[in-house]
């Protein structure tokens, strides 16, 4: 696991990683913790190469705090776990905005600490089931399944239309079929490969996307793309 810990004061910054170190050794788990001052300083660092599976943000830091970095990682990223460390509890309503993971109110304890990682472990495991992460030549973004409308092959490229916009980035779609497949996703079409929980309608020559987005069906996989949303379809209904 990689933690962030955005906090102005060395001590209390050394105090929490100390503490994150111990539970990582108490549960026989990998966490790496990187230290930054300031938001500005987790900023600058931060990239498709520096990712985050959790940070800890301490809320009243200089010019930008918190709650304004915890904003700017969301627009961004959306799968990130943000824990807010604060010593006022007038801040845990704002948190809602940006789908604050916990708060935790200083001083920490270390049995609070613990308990968030425990639940951060499980939180994490559910995400990888539920998230996916395409990688552009400067910038990675991670977006969960169900954000996805649809992906479209474009010579060596593939367009992802998603709830956020499209993002065009070099990709093959005989990964992406190997990577996601059914039965979530299934292709219409040797160029589409659709999100079957945002499709509204399919017959023989066209699949509409709630999007209101057309997408054409090929003879050869019409048979499949019938059996693989009937299929999905009764999935969600036994879990109901």
């Amino acid at each position: 696991m990689r933690i962030a810990v955005c906090e102005d004061m060395q001590s209390h910054a050394d105090i929490l990683i100390d503490m994150i170190h111990k539970w990582a050794a108490s549960r026989g788990k990998r966490a790496e913790a990187v230290h930054y001052k300031n938001a500005e300083a987790f900023l600058f660092h931060w990239s498709k190469d520096n990712l985050f599976d959790l940070a800890f943000l301490d809320i009243e830091m200089g010019s930008l705090n918190g709650l304004e970095l915890a904003a700017r990682i969301r627009r961004e990223d959306q799968g990130m776990l943000i824990v807010f460390t604060t010593g006022l509890r007038e801040y845990i309503v704002r948190g809602y905005e940006v789908q604050a993971f916990r708060y935790m109110l200083k001083p920490i304890k270390e049995k609070d600490v613990f308990k968030v990682l425990d639940s951060a472990v499980i939180a994490l495991q559910k995400k990888k089931t539920d998230t996916f992460v395409i990688i552009q030549e400067t910038q990675s973004k991670r977006l969960f399944k169900d954000e996805i409308y649809y992906f479209e092959m474009d010579n060596h490229y593939i367009i992802a239309h998603t709830l956020k916009g499209t993002i065009r980035y070099k990709e093959k779609m005989s990964h992406l079929e190997q990577i996601l497949g059914e039965p979530h996703f299934c292709k219409c079409h040797r160029s589409y490969l659709v999100n079957l929980a945002h499709v509204a309608t399919i017959n023989r020559e066209q699949v509409e996307i709630d999007n209101t987005d057309i997408l054409p069906v090929s003879r050869s996989r019409w048979e499949a793309l019938n059996q693989c949303f009937l299929g999905y379809h009764h999935i969600g209904r036994d879990r109901m």
